[in-house]
């Protein structure tokens, strides 16, 4: 569900943005501090309700203005619009309707970022891929994000227990503990078994758009849950009530859940370059665009910030190419226009936009 036209007040230097007409492919260039990031990142907070470049969102609100404001309108017609303010007010509207969670924008509009973090997929910690991972899940599953919930609340609830009990050196009441370890394991089971299912699916999507855009020996995904796979988790969590005591923390579950990623054997952060980093990167979150469209039928937006990064013109070009087959609408920036010169197929519609102290300007392919 591409977007159609768009407008932005107030995000970081773009005090007022409007673009009438968004084509498949929408390139801004500009000068380093021009604001194409900022571009980028007010289409995220349409989906997302977040910034990706703070937690704090208020750093993402214009200095002279008290808060921001996005609106898009898609090509069929639906619109979706976030206002966040520095007083920590939020308003959110699909079709001109207020809605009262981001899990139903992230669900309207779903989109991927590719920008200088996405080494963080292999470079980071288990955080990071398990949210990878979750945002596929969740847009395919569709009882996942109501276990996910129950599962927040139970280790929060469990951990809460374990702290009080740390600090007051007193035991736990079973009456106390079990009703938690119960909810947990019950959802958690639920939970591992849709996220295995899923990067089962994405992982063939994933080799195949990797061999389009870097050789490399067959790289491996292992799913690792949060627990022993021989174990159940009932048994463990009873196994490890000790040293989850002792550290006032819940340490096995869900939120333990990581992605191997393996090349040869070895960790693939340890053998490729960063220019292939990039790539697989890139082919990961491709690949669950494509999977998002073959399971549910919906498209994937994707936001690629300084595309030339790392990549050299050949490499460029091919991810341009995988890009532009998906179909998906790709919103990229780049510093200097010649960069992508020559990377869209003249089939896909290429629109060129010049981005200058917070202004937004139609320009000329290069």
């Amino acid at each position: 569900m591409p977007i159609k036209r768009l407008q932005i007040q107030g995000v970081r230097n773009l005090e007022q943005v409007a673009i009438a007409d968004c084509g498949a492919i929408n390139v801004f260039t500009g000068s380093n501090g021009s604001g194409k990031t900022s571009l980028l990142e007010s289409i995220f907070i349409l989906a997302r309700a977040r910034s990706f470049r703070s937690v704090q969102f208020n750093t993402a609100i214009n200095h002279l203005l008290t808060r921001c404001v996005v609106f898009a309108e898609m090509a069929n017609g639906t619109s979706i619009g976030v206002m966040r303010s520095r007083n920590e007010q939020q308003l959110f509207k699909l079709n001109g309707t207020p809605i009262h969670s981001a899990s139903q924008l992230a669900d309207a509009l779903p989109l991927q970022l590719i920008d200088a973090d996405s080494f963080s997929l292999l470079e980071g910690g288990p955080k990071v891929r398990r949210q990878f991972l979750d945002w596929g899940v969740f847009h395919v599953e569709p009882e996942f994000l109501f276990h996910w919930r129950r599962v927040q609340k139970a280790i929060k609830q469990r951990n809460n227990l374990l702290r009080q009990a740390k600090v007051k050196n007193a035991k736990i009441e079973d009456s106390e503990l079990v009703p938690w370890d119960t909810e947990l394991v019950q959802c958690a089971e639920k939970i591992d078994v849709m996220r295995a299912r899923y990067l089962r699916r994405l992982e063939p999507h994933f080799l195949r758009l990797l061999k389009h855009l870097v050789p490399l020996e067959t790289p491996e995904l292992h799913y690792r849950r949060g627990w022993p796979d021989t174990q159940a988790l009932e048994k463990v969590l009873q196994k490890d009530l000790a040293r989850d005591l002792l550290h006032g923390t819940t340490h096995s579950g869900p939120q333990r859940a990581d992605i191997d990623i393996q090349i040869g054997g070895r960790a693939a952060e340890d053998v490729l370059s960063r220019g292939q980093e990039k790539l697989l990167a890139c082919a990961l979150r491709l690949a669950q665009g494509v999977l998002l469209h073959e399971i549910t039928g919906k498209t994937c937006i994707y936001l690629v910030d300084d595309l030339p990064a790392e990549l050299d013109l050949p490499r460029r070009q091919a991810l341009c190419q995988q890009l532009s087959a998906m179909r998906s609408q790709v919103f990229v920036t780049a510093t200097d226009p010649e960069s992508l010169r020559g990377c869209w197929p003249s089939s896909i519609e290429t629109r060129w936009f010049h981005v200058e102290q917070g202004r937004v300007s139609l320009s000329t392919s290069p």
